[in-house]
């Protein structure tokens, strides 16, 4: 539904190391968030269609990325549902913190795919919105169900069906 979102601060959150799983469809093309973590001015996590309809999963540290994916497919399908997945793990896996995967299989080809270390602001003790952005715009248009937050584990797509 237009306008609708959901905001959260949580009281604890390692903001280190998470799974984050949900089903969506888009009703509509463009500019949408799907999930933010806001702490101040500089520090953000970002999870969002852009008006190309690719998808962004990234952090800000100070104004600086500490992960950045951007796969290069487009999101265009207003039929069908995506099961989406982002997973961060602090510590690295190879060199690897944050992954994407849809429908179950790992994004692997990105047009933009800085990978760092740090904490995020999702996950975290910062307002946490499902659904729009923190100020309340770039609204997402379309449909997000079984939404799923794991602290402190980084799940496999087949652990949600």
């Amino acid at each position: 539904m237009a306008n609708t979102r959901l905001t959260r601060t949580f009281s604890s959150g390692s903001g280190t190391t998470f799974t984050t799983s949900f089903w969506v469809k888009r009703t509509g093309l463009g500019l949408g968030f799907l999930f933010e973590g806001y702490g101040s001015g500089t520090y953000d996590t970002e999870c969002f269609f852009n008006s190309d309809d690719t998808l962004h999963f990234r952090n800000t540290s100070n104004s600086n990325y500490t992960f950045n994916l951007n796969p290069t497919r487009k999101f265009r399908d207003v039929n069908s549902y995506y099961h989406l997945l982002f997973q961060f793990i602090a510590s690295g896996d190879s060199g690897v913190y944050a992954k994407i995967y849809v429908n179950g299989i790992q994004e692997t080809v990105f047009t933009t795919n800085t990978q760092g270390a740090g904490g995020t602001q999702w996950n975290n003790t910062a307002p946490c919105t499902i659904g729009a952005s923190h100020e309340g715009n770039y609204n997402f248009n379309g449909i997000i169900s079984h939404f799923h937050h794991c602290d402190g584990t980084a799940l496999a797509p087949t652990v949600f069906g």
